[in-house]
Order: structure tokens, then C-alpha cells, then sequence
């Protein structure tokens, strides 16, 4: 049985949630949870999606895990998870927390030409920070108003709701970064440095679990390994390769928290050479061994 489950086309996330629903558009989805007879945790397993997901839990009963990233149940919440991220949920949900909604899309749905767009215009969406965002009373009730006009509109299917839906959705994640506590929004117009940083982070995300070699990053960008980490250093303040062990790091921290993976297989997921190799990188930057982390 595999660790976690992966889902590459929204219609396969459909099938495997037992929704009695078709998807009216292949790159967009929306449900209600209620409407849907949806139960709130529809995997067993810890699962990843290759495209962007938006949850609207009013009346959370579960505790959902997002990569190393734990939420509670309790307060009202949003959650922008960008693609590839670890989930999974603990708990049964109850009757009352069948009014939330799940919002599927990719990218190219809002005219972004890759993943990278939305990654630096929505900072929840970066995969090193927290996805989600705890609403107040007033707050749940404008983004449920909003939700519920991106369903009906869904719904409705005329000839102008795709193009109505999507600028829903753009409102819905402008709304999203506005209310995002730990805000860091980025500049429109990027210079050079800044368009090379931002491609550096999609190659991190895409290709950090194969290599932690920076040549291979500067190869990619037709630069010298030396300017990149110069260009990365000046952006964020870290090296290059102190941002792709953090990216590792990360991971291996979704592994130990969400999974029931040896620390052998978890090694050998994140291409360490063996067990012991990925114990000290882990222990040189947490302080605590992987056994420990997990039992915490």
C-alpha cells in the first residue's frame, strides 16, 4: 500500500472522493459539501494533489495537517494549498461541518502560464509557509457569501460563466492575501534578478527530493552556480543550498508527521544515499534526531 495518494487530474480526485458529480469544466471544480453528501475526509491515506486547492471549513471538526503544518479544529478557516503539498485529516467530521466547500482549479484556468505566477503574486501559496488563514465571524460570512456565488454560478453554466467564475476566483484569492497574516507580497514588474530568484524556487519545488546540487539549479537557468547564489542570498537573505535543505527539510518533516514511513524509506524518498546520511542532515538542522521529531 502506498504511503499517500496522488492525484494528477482534478476528475481523479472526483472519482476517488465518490462524488455524484461531473466536472462541468476540466481545469476548474467547485463543491459544497453538504450538497454533495461530502464526508469532510475523503482519503484514508495522506494525499497530494498536482494542481492548486482552496478549502472553506465554517465549522471545522477535524484536525487537518498540510504538509508539517497542524490545524486544530475549532475556529472558522481557509486554506490556498498549492500543488504537490502533503495533506491529510485526523478526526470524524460531524453534521455541522457539512457547509464547507472545495474549490480544484489549475492554473492555466486564470491565464497563468505556470504555477510560478501564482506562487509569488499569493504568498499562501508558497510551499515553505502555512496555507491556511483562521476567519473571525465577520470574515466567514463575506467568504461564504463568495463561495456560494462561485457555485451558483458554476451551477448555472450559461455561456459566460467560466469567464464569470474566474474572475469570482481571482477575487476570492485577492481576498485571501488581504486577509493572510504573515502577508509578503511581492512587487509587480519584476527586474531580472527578481524573475531569476522566482524561477530558482519553482525549480526548488519541483526538483528539490532529487538533487541538492546548485549547479544543476544554475544549469537549468544558464548561469554560473556563483551568480545564482549571489542573486538567491540578496532576495531571501539564505544561500541557495541553505533554501533547497530547507525545502528538503520540509518534506521529510510531511513524511514523519503524516505517513507511517520508515525513516530507511524516507531517506530513500528524499535520494539520500542511506538512513544515517539523511539522520545527521536532519539532526544538524533541527537539533533532534528524526525519531524524536516524530514522537514529539
Amino acid at each position: 500500500m502506498p504511503a499517500f495518494q496522488q492525484f494528477v487530474e482534478i476528475k481523479d480526485y472526483i472519482k476517488t472522493a465518490r462524488l455524484p458529480v461531473r466536472g462541468k469544466f476540466p481545469d476548474f471544480f467547485i463543491y459544497n459539501w453538504m450538497e454533495e453528501l461530502h464526508n469532510g475526509c475523503a482519503h484514508e491515506l495522506p494525499y497530494r494533489n498536482h494542481y492548486f486547492e482552496i478549502v472553506f471549513e465554517p465549522n471545522p471538526t477535524c484536525e487537518i495537517r498540510v504538509d508539517q503544518y497542524v490545524f486544530p479544529a475549532g475556529n472558522s478557516r481557509l486554506f490556498f494549498i498549492s500543488p504537490y503539498r502533503l495533506q491529510s485529516c485526523n478526526g470524524q467530521p460531524s453534521a455541522n461541518a457539512g457547509n464547507g466547500f472545495t474549490i480544484l482549479f489549475k492554473p492555466e484556468f486564470i491565464h497563468s502560464a505556470s504555477r510560478s505566477g501564482l506562487l509569488y503574486d499569493f504568498p499562501f501559496f508558497n510551499h515553505l509557509k502555512s496555507p491556511g488563514i483562521l476567519l473571525n465571524e465577520h470574515e466567514t460570512s463575506s467568504i461564504a457569501t463568495l463561495f456560494n456565488q462561485i457555485k451558483q454560478e458554476y451551477d448555472d453554466h450559461s455561456a459566460h460563466s467560466r469567464e464569470i467564475v474566474r474572475n469570482y476566483l481571482n477575487i476570492l484569492l485577492l481576498k485571501g492575501r488581504k486577509l493572510y497574516p504573515l502577508q509578503n507580497t511581492t512587487a509587480t514588474g519584476f527586474n531580472r534578478e527578481q524573475e531569476i530568484y522566482n524561477s530558482f524556487m519553482q525549480l526548488v519545488q519541483d526538483h528539490f527530493m532529487k538533487s541538492d546540487t546548485l549547479q544543476l539549479y544554475a544549469n537549468r537557468l544558464h548561469i554560473s552556480a556563483k551568480h545564482l547564489s549571489m542573486i538567491v542570498k540578496k532576495i531571501s537573505g539564505q544561500s541557495g543550498l541553505q533554501v533547497i535543505h530547507q525545502a528538503r527539510l520540509h518534506h521529510a518533516k510531511s513524511l514523519l508527521r503524516q505517513t507511517n514511513l520508515t525513516i530507511s524509506q524516507i531517506a530513500d524518498e528524499l535520494n539520500f544515499d542511506n538512513q544515517e546520511y539523511f539522520s545527521v542532515f536532519f539532526r544538524r538542522l533541527t537539533g533532534h534526531s528524526p525519531s524524536e521529531f516524530r514522537n514529539s
